[in-house]
């Protein structure tokens, strides 16, 4: 059970961090294409 929370735990934290590199890399496109 602990360990599945925190595996889970885990994968959410990777999720938003490529959610977060995501959302910057089209921001800053965004901002370059105007």
């Amino acid at each position: 059970m602990i360990i599945k929370s925190d595996s889970f735990i885990l994968i959410f934290y990777l999720l938003l961090q490529v959610l977060i590199c995501v959302n910057l890399k089209i921001l800053t496109s965004f901002i370059d294409s105007s």
